[in-house]
């Protein structure tokens, strides 16, 4: 897993906490999530388990990790980017992630 933020960000030390039984049974799993502003979190995952599940069942799957945070944690994750590699190379959401010139706050 690779979080980039603050160091001591409680919040993507939660969010990191809450998708670890996720990465553990996923080990192909990318996961990655970035402070974006004081109170956004972007994250992305990257897997080829997603391979033929849809999007409802993807998000479903990764909100059952992530309902256990604190509503003032959850709240702050607007953006949940779920992809297979294939899709990730073709989704300009993707690009957010990609582009390094669109670093994160720290």
């Amino acid at each position: 897993m690779h979080f980039n933020g603050r160091k001591g960000d409680t919040a993507l030390d939660a969010v990191q906490h809450a998708l670890r039984p996720y990465g553990a049974d996923h080990a192909k799993a990318r996961i990655e999530a970035r402070r974006r502003s004081p109170w956004v979190v972007h994250l992305r995952i990257i897997d080829p388990d997603f391979k033929g599940v849809d999007d409802v069942d993807r998000f479903n799957l990764i909100w059952s990790c992530l309902e256990k945070l604190p509503e003032s944690v959850a709240s702050q994750v607007s953006l949940l980017l779920l992809l297979t590699p294939a899709e990730a190379k073709k989704s300009p959401m993707n690009l957010d992630f990609e582009d390094v010139t669109s670093s994160p706050v720290a």
